[in-house]
């Protein structure tokens, strides 16, 4: 039990977490007279990316979401192997 503790906690601590959240506005307008109407509300965006070093390679997690009429979401994530140093 302590073992795996351990080795849990390693995956964390000995590595590099970085990441970045941005919240974005978007909308939609089909003349410029739309542009100074009050009517057309923005929408907002959340994009959220981290990622870390891990072992012989990196993993990172990108996600985004928003909210309105339609709410829609998306999570991708991706491992990227390095190669090793050979062994003899």
């Amino acid at each position: 039990m302590a073992s795996s503790a351990r080795l849990a906690s390693a995956l964390f601590t000995d590595s590099s977490v970085s990441g970045e959240i941005n919240l974005l506005t978007t909308g939609v307008f089909d003349s410029t007279q739309d542009l100074f109407s009050v009517a057309q509300v923005p929408r907002g965006v959340a994009y959220l990316s981290i990622g870390a070093p891990v072992g012989l390679g990196a993993w990172s997690v990108r996600a985004a979401m928003t909210g309105g009429e339609l709410s829609s979401w998306i999570v991708a994530g991706a491992y990227t192997g390095r190669r090793g140093r050979a062994t003899c």
